[in-house]
């Protein structure tokens, strides 16, 4: 059977047939109306008003995600760099810290007794203690 070229007879009389025109004339007797595009435009609004709401809700999903996402990784990399600054051991020993110490105190006395003895206007070689920036009185004229 080919359904292309379908070459049946067709019966007309089921076309007029009581259940026919009984359609038929239903159809003549309902009122011809104007197309109107109202229920359009309701429905344009109702697309819109959806469509917002979607986008508010993508919007705040995107916000609670991005702002756990932030605090994961702020969190990652503060635990990392604790991690790595607490595996790392001092490199000073204690003895050169000692030295340090003393070194750093001993010249804080020195520039106490250095302020105390200069006055206003006086250069650094001339307060200064060491024997090579001691010049006499008799070298300097």
């Amino acid at each position: 059977m080919n359904l292309f070229n379908k070459e049946e007879a067709f019966d007309e009389s089921k076309l007029n047939s009581e259940s026919q025109l009984q359609v038929a004339s239903l159809i003549k007797a309902m009122p011809d109306e104007d197309l109107s595009l109202s229920w359009r435009s309701s429905l344009n609004v109702k697309l819109m008003a959806a469509e917002k709401a979607r986008k508010k809700q993508r919007t705040k999903r995107f916000f609670a995600w991005g702002s756990s996402l932030s605090a994961g990784i702020a969190a990652t990399t503060y635990i990392v760099l604790m991690a790595n600054a607490s595996s790392i051991a001092p490199t000073n020993s204690s003895s050169q810290s000692l030295a340090f110490a003393s070194e750093l105190v001993k010249t804080h006395q020195e520039s106490v007794v250095l302020a105390s003895v200069s006055g206003t206007g006086t250069s650094l070689h001339e307060t200064s203690l060491t024997e090579d920036s001691y010049y006499p009185i008799d070298e300097l004229l």
